[in-house]
């Protein structure tokens, strides 16, 4: 309980850099944004008996809309987050928890629980908006359960934000971090518009996964996306080590 008690208390210092006004004000802007663009793509403002009419056409047209959209933004809003979170400042102010070895250790290993905890529950949000939609056209009735797509979408933001950490690390300017999410959209738009290109498709796939579709599932498979986590995890890791001698 005392140990629990430990982490606990690094997990809410934490949180507690993590929700800055700059970091709020962000959040709720990008939850506005995700929450109208909701509102726009389930057609809801047009006659429910057009959307009653045409259930499988709008249930599509949304669907698709939406996760396209997520594909974007909540990269976007994680490299954002990347950024203010492993900076010079986070550093400096680390250092008054640190004392030694031991609480070094706990300090970032408890520092990457809380910022994953802090993706999965802005996730949720999202996710909430997606189905609240869901509820109130008429062509919810055709409810699929998208569990599976946005469990793909928290370990692509997973990925990306562990890349974004490396590179932050690596070369210590938020540049690089930057330069990840350049590469992701590079890689967004191949898998959208050059998909015959399958030379082009397997080099940016590997390094830069996307999900394919509503089904996000990545061009290697899920298993190569969780392999790429454990990869960068281990990198993360060995990097962290190094800095600290």
């Amino acid at each position: 309980m005392d140990y629990l008690k430990y982490y606990l208390k690094y997990v809410k210092t934490h949180l507690f850099y993590l929700l800055s006004l700059r970091n709020v004000v962000v959040i709720i802007l990008i939850n506005i944004t995700c929450l109208i663009y909701a509102i726009i793509s389930s057609s809801i403002l047009n006659s429910f008996h057009l959307l009653d009419a045409s259930r499988n056409e709008y249930f599509t047209y949304y669907t698709t809309n939406y996760f396209f959209f997520l594909k974007i933004i909540y990269i976007a809003f994680i490299i954002f987050i990347n950024i203010s979170f492993f900076n010079k400042d986070y550093a400096s102010y680390s250092e008054l928890f640190i004392k030694n070895s031991k609480t070094k250790e706990d300090f970032y290993i408890t520092k990457y629980i809380s910022i994953f905890i802090f993706y999965f529950i802005e996730l949720l949000i999202l996710e909430a908006f997606f189905y609240m939609m869901l509820i109130i056209v008429p062509y919810g009735k055709m409810y699929i359960s998208f569990i599976k797509p946005f469990i793909r979408l928290y370990l692509y933001g997973v990925y990306y934000s562990l890349l974004s950490s490396l590179f932050l690390t690596l070369f210590n300017t938020y540049l690089s971090s930057i330069f990840v999410f350049i590469l992701y959209f590079i890689s967004f738009i191949i898998n959208s518009d050059y998909q015959d290109n399958k030379v082009l498709l397997k080099i940016f796939n590997y390094v830069f996964p996307f999900g394919i579709d509503n089904t996000l599932v990545p061009f290697y498979g899920s298993i190569s996306l969780i392999l790429g986590i454990f990869l960068l995890t281990l990198l993360n890791s060995l990097v962290i080590i190094l800095n600290n001698k």
